[in-house]
């Protein structure tokens, strides 16, 4: 909504859930805000044949992407099949790899991944989750030093939204963690002014935190803490 009403901007979605009565009113809705015109296609990013197909029957070419696909998790590690962490891992890990592939010829302006702070802070013992958003941390830094890539790649690090598809399903587990951790959710606005501003930098990775500001000083000492004491022992120096 915010890149139709703000960019009138041709919007191309992909998504595994085929078009259905409710998917067509939200495409009617896009075009209402402002969009210059929508397109939906119904397409596992993983099934590298449909992704080519797709690319290849574009009418136009893309200059930008937000890879946003993901696979949330919340069942214990150790009580997962091998397709239980294929199922997590494979979008946010081959999906990404297929879609710089088949979108390799696209004079893109920007590449821009949603990762989770997940990556940095763990996922409560699920693991794929974790390992698949900091799978896009590294990813996005791989594809910044190939300069003959074709646009800046961002990677962001999302807490949880309040009106997000990546969520805690159970209210009294999302109660649980957000009084635990001293962390909020992030509201649309604030979240959208955060992407917008991001894009607008030199930065490449960024983590986003709401919640408290002493709680959070001490879990991002926690995470960088171990680096700026080995730093230290080698001579080196850290930049923030």
């Amino acid at each position: 909504h915010y890149l139709a009403e703000k960019y009138h901007a041709t919007l191309v979605l992909v998504g595994r859930t085929p078009l259905s009565t409710d998917i067509q009113k939200k495409i009617d809705a896009l075009i209402q805000a402002g969009a210059q015109d929508v397109h939906y296609n119904s397409i596992d990013i993983c099934d590298q044949q449909a992704l080519q197909t797709w690319a290849k029957n574009l009418p136009f070419e893309l200059s930008g992407i937000i890879h946003a696909a993901g696979v949330g998790s919340i069942q214990p590690f150790y009580e997962k099949t091998t397709n239980d962490i294929k199922n997590v891992l494979y979008p946010k890990t081959v999906g990404t790899i297929m879609l710089d592939k088949v979108l390799a010829q696209h004079p893109l302006d920007f590449v821009c991944y949603f990762s989770s702070s997940s990556a940095l802070l763990g996922d409560s013992g699920s693991c794929d989750y974790a390992v698949a958003n900091r799978f896009l941390m590294a990813y996005a830094s791989f594809r910044n030093q190939r300069k003959q890539h074709n646009g800046k790649t961002y990677v962001i690090n999302w807490p949880l939204w309040q009106a997000g598809g990546m969520t805690v399903d159970d209210p009294e587990k999302l109660a649980f963690y957000l009084k635990s951790s001293g962390l909020d959710t992030l509201e649309t606005a604030t979240g959208i002014d955060i992407w917008d501003k991001l894009l607008q930098m030199d930065q490449i990775q960024s983590l986003i935190m709401i919640g408290k500001p002493s709680r959070i000083n001490e879990i991002i000492q926690r995470i960088y803490e171990p680096e700026t004491q080995a730093q230290k022992t080698t001579g080196t120096k850290a930049l923030s």
